[in-house]
């Protein structure tokens, strides 16, 4: 019985919680507008900055833009903002 409890392994789970916080300083390329979702003003960027602060592919950027789960307002030179409150979330 010794011998056979010897030979059993023991398993130790560790769990880590991570918790991700961005810092976005304010740039040129940062713009305070109204977010009609959010229902205020935030700070929104451009879709190609959108996909470097995400680490995400333009298209896939531009899929959730037009699916509604990200937040974005075209500017009247055309250019597509993104939120940056929905992007994080």
């Amino acid at each position: 019985m010794l011998e056979e409890n010897a030979r059993k392994k023991r398993r130790i789970e560790i769990r880590i919680q991570t918790h991700q916080r961005l810092i976005v300083e304010r740039a040129a390329n940062i713009k305070r507008e109204w977010c009609r979702e959010c229902g205020a003003q935030v700070d929104m960027v451009r879709l190609e900055k959108a996909t470097a602060l995400s680490a995400e592919s333009l298209r896939s950027i531009g899929i959730q833009v037009n699916a509604d789960k990200l937040h974005a307002i075209e500017m009247a030179d055309g250019f597509l903002l993104v939120c940056i409150k929905s992007l994080m979330e």
